[in-house]
């Protein structure tokens, strides 16, 4: 039974970081396989001076009255709320709902199948 301790690396950010890497001899020969330079920083390795903080800081609002997250003008304003079901011009009947300005009585046809294109007629 083995027990490890884990403990919590800080790391002093004054001073310039260098992500461990290969000897030189290795990196001229990777650089030279990949036929490009190998760049640390985009590798697959995390290192914890490359990647933010996990706690952000809480927003900080301009005083007014805005300031409030939720139950604001703002939130009333917002362009979803004003989005309504879609209004029925033409039904799949022959009977039409909307008349163009100078259509007095039009007669209405069944409606026709619609097809695609011409049929290919292989006889």
């Amino acid at each position: 039974l083995l027990a490890w301790s884990f403990k919590r690396i800080v790391v002093d950010m004054s001073k310039e970081f260098n992500p461990r890497n290969v000897s030189p001899f290795l990196q001229a020969l990777r650089n030279f396989l990949a036929g490009r330079k190998h760049v640390p920083e985009r590798s697959a390795l995390r290192y914890a001076p490359l990647v933010s903080k996990r706690d952000q800081p809480p927003p900080v609002f301009p005083p007014g009255e805005t300031h409030q997250i939720a139950n604001n003008p703002y939130c009333k304003r917002d362009g979803r709320r004003e989005v309504t079901l879609p209004e029925v011009i033409v039904e799949n009947t022959s009977q039409r709902l909307l008349k163009a300005g100078n259509e007095g009585n039009v007669k209405a046809t069944a409606p026709q199948p619609k097809f695609p294109g011409k049929p290919y007629m292989w006889d």
